[in-house]
Parts: structure tokens; sequence; C-alpha cells
């Protein structure tokens, strides 16, 4: 019984689950059945993380360990911390635009804007801490994919469903490239075509 006590102790000292433990002696031969019910989460184990898919095992690196331990705390990918980077290395002209635009659509008075980048992004709560989050990286820095690579916009014209004919590729922070997005989208990816009716 103490063996089986000190099983129960170690998986859930080693991998933070519960498991129900019991002595089986059937047909003349004993053994020990570990039941440990199904979980939608990694298990941890010697400091690796595992997933079971299916009828696999998968030990979780990268970008799927990433969010694995964002989810664990209840954050998202763009709430994290971006170290060695400060509000005055940002350009001013997507904070100027923010400020217009949210005064203009009367979201925001004056007074909400004024101040520093560095009191807006505050204001904002895109920072935490000393460290500003991704979401402000994405929303205001010149060129964000310094630190969220992939972070730009395409935009393709396609033909049918397989052949692209021509594509724009645009970057920046996301309050600069907003109103880019739809004057590319209008002058030249937004086509109308108008059929006449015979004349009866």
């Amino acid at each position: 019984m103490t063996a089986i006590v000190d099983l129960i102790v170690k998986i859930r000292t080693m991998m933070g689950i519960v498991a129900d433990v019991n002595a089986v002696n059937e047909n003349g031969l004993e053994y020990i059945v570990v039941d440990v019910m199904a979980h939608p989460n990694a298990i941890s184990y010697r400091g690796k993380y595992y997933l079971r898919s299916g009828s696999t095992t998968q030990e979780l690196t990268g970008l799927a360990l990433d969010e694995l331990i964002l989810r664990k705390y209840g954050r998202t990918w763009d709430s994290g911390p971006v170290p060695r980077i400060k509000a005055s290395e940002f350009y001013n002209d997507a904070f100027d635009i923010f400020r217009k635009k949210a005064v203009t659509s009367k979201r925001l008075t004056a007074d909400d804007v004024t101040g520093s980048n560095k009191q807006l992004l505050k204001a904002l709560k895109l920072n935490e801490g000393d460290y500003l989050l991704k979401a402000a990286v994405l929303l205001f820095h010149q060129d964000p994919e310094q630190w969220c690579l992939g972070s730009y916009v395409k935009i393709g014209y396609f033909e049918n469903d397989a052949d692209l004919l021509y594509q724009d590729e645009i970057n920046g922070s996301l309050i600069n490239i907003a109103d880019r997005i739809m004057d590319i989208i209008y002058s030249k990816f937004y086509r109308i075509s108008y059929t006449i009716p015979p004349k009866q």
C-alpha cells in the first residue's frame, strides 16, 4: 500500500496530475493499474511538455509551446511583452493618425490623447511594467516585422480559384497601413462589371 501511495505522490509531483492507482490480483497475477483521465492541456514531465493527439504523444516546442504557456496564464499572443524596445524609438506618424481619428470619431476627446506617445501607450494599456506589448508594436511601430514576423498584409487578385494575376504586399504599422489597404483595394483590385441588356 505504501508503494501505491508513493507512486500517486510521484505522478502528482512530477507531472502535475492526479492518477487513480490500484493494485489488482487477477488469475494469479499481481499488477498495478494506473488510471488517468484525459487532459485537454499539455502535461509537463521533466521540464518538457507533451500533448496526446489521437494515438500519439507529441512534445510541444516552439510556437506551439508558446501558445500553450500563454493560454495557461489566460493571455493572447499579442499581449506578450517585447524586450529591448522603447516608445522613444517609434516614429510619430502612426500616433498622429491615431490621435486625429480617435478625436474625429468622438471615441476619445482631445484631452484624452494629449501627452507623450509613452503616456498614450500607457493609457491604452499597451505596456506591462517597463515592457511594451506586441500589440503596441503591431499598431504603432514603423517596422513591426523586427519583432513580429509575418506582420504585413498581402492582397491578391485571382483570375480564378488557382491563378493569381497580381498582388501587393503592404508593410508598416497597422494604424498607418489601414487607409493604404483600402485605397489599394478600391484603386487596383476592386472591379465592377456592368451588363447592358440588349435593346428590345
